[in-house]
């Protein structure tokens, strides 16, 4: 009789198993095995967040924002959380009251918590690792851990760290505080096992980064120059080689130099969609752009930027705050599907959200409709389209959207 060579037969088996696997394209940390009778089935986590603003120059009570969260089928609400409101005792109980409104409904809605040191309106210093920064952020996360509520699912420090409308930025020894900031925030929060991030570049910023990689770093003008039409109408007069501009890249230059050495779990950067429209600052609209859909080319550039060729390359990257700034029901499509393989995707849904002083023509929209009737809210064409994309990319997480990426 012939007899199998067990090592033979060993390999056969193993070979079989494998080809008999379905193919799962790796998303970026969000495939996870399970163990037990499911064998190596994926796992999708519901990256997808909310910020709930002014509607209509209207806010929601707590239990209509939490309906509203519901209503679109997050699992995350993006709340912040100012220094000056968390020594006010009816400030701080009113923040407390909010926060458990979402992290008790039922199922659960996690927080992605900004903790901001801001004390007074417009640009404020600062706060260094100083010892009133240290009790500030220890009193939240210790009372947000006391079993009377729950630990954030993400602390984010600060809100746009290269923003000079809400933060002092004049010299390196500004930028210098803000790290000694960050480093500490990232220590108590790695000690009570809470997630961290950097305070979110804004959508400028990144181009700013990317603009200067293709020109500076690959000295490739032609890329930069393809870049620029990514993310400027033809209309504009926008110039990067300006001082103006010039002053902001060193930034956020000098801050993603310096993320590598910070422990933190998550690169966080704002987009806003349509790119070309961000910078439009005239009250004529331009009518050479496309405003029913993003920006072709602009966000796949920073995207691969951050994860290949940035400092922090190889460090997970979400956006805790990306939105539209028209009214369109095709961007939430487009974004939820380019972004689904983000852990974190947190969505605007505010009217304006821009600061005053800045005058441009397009202003983010909201995914809802307030009312100060009832009922007190109704979702858009935007809402509901961005409600049944993610429903739609939840239940089918791999093959829904088309690949977007390279």
């Amino acid at each position: 009789m012939y007899r199998v060579n067990p090592v033979v037969l060993t390999l056969a088996l193993f070979v079989i198993v494998i080809c008999s696997c379905t193919k799962i394209e790796k998303k970026e940390n969000v495939v996870n095995n399970q163990v037990g009778s499911s064998l190596n089935q994926p796992v999708y986590k519901n990256p997808f967040g909310v910020l709930i603003s002014k509607s209509n120059g209207i806010s929601l009570g707590d239990a209509d924002a939490v309906q509203l969260a519901k209503d679109l089928g997050v699992q995350y609400v993006r709340l912040s959380l100012e220094s000056g409101n968390w020594d006010d005792s009816l400030k701080r109980r009113s923040f407390l009251n909010t926060y458990k409104s979402f992290v008790t409904a039922t199922p659960a809605i996690q927080v992605l918590l900004n903790i901001n040191w801001r004390n007074a309106k417009g640009s404020v210093p600062f706060p260094g690792a100083s010892p009133e920064y240290k009790t500030y952020i220890t009193n939240v996360l210790d009372t947000l851990m006391s079993g009377r509520y729950a630990a954030p699912a993400l602390v984010v420090v600060e809100n746009e760290e290269n923003n000079p409308n809400f933060h002092a930025i004049a010299t390196k020894g500004d930028l210098d505080k803000y790290l000694d900031e960050l480093k500490y925030a990232v220590q108590v929060c790695k000690a009570r096992n809470i997630k961290v991030c950097n305070a979110g570049f804004t959508s400028l910023g990144m181009h700013l980064l990317v603009w200067d990689y293709y020109k500076n770093i690959l000295q490739d003008s032609i890329a930069a120059q393809t870049f620029m039409h990514e993310i400027l109408p033809p209309e504009s007069t926008v110039d990067f080689n300006t001082s103006k501009f010039q002053k902001k890249l060193k930034i956020v230059k000098y801050l993603m130099d310096a993320y590598p050495t910070v422990d933190m779990d998550y690169f966080n950067f704002h987009w806003y969609e349509p790119v070309q429209a961000l910078f439009w600052l005239d009250s004529t609209l331009p009518h050479s752009i496309d405003t029913n859909n993003i920006s072709q080319g602009a966000l796949e550039d920073v995207v691969n930027y951050l994860r290949y060729h940035a400092p922090i390359a190889g460090k997970t990257i979400i956006t805790n705050e990306t939105g539209q700034i028209t009214t369109s029901p095709e961007i939430p499509k487009e974004i939820t599907c380019a972004l689904q393989a983000f852990p974190i995707v947190s969505w605007y849904s505010g009217d304006g959200g821009f600061d005053d002083d800045r005058k441009a023509l397009y202003k983010a929209v909201a995914l809802h409709n307030a009312k100060r009737t009832t009922p007190v809210y109704t979702l858009r064409p935007n809402g509901v389209a961005f409600k049944t994309n993610i429903a739609n990319i939840i239940a089918d997480p791999y093959d829904y959207c088309q690949s977007f990426f390279k």
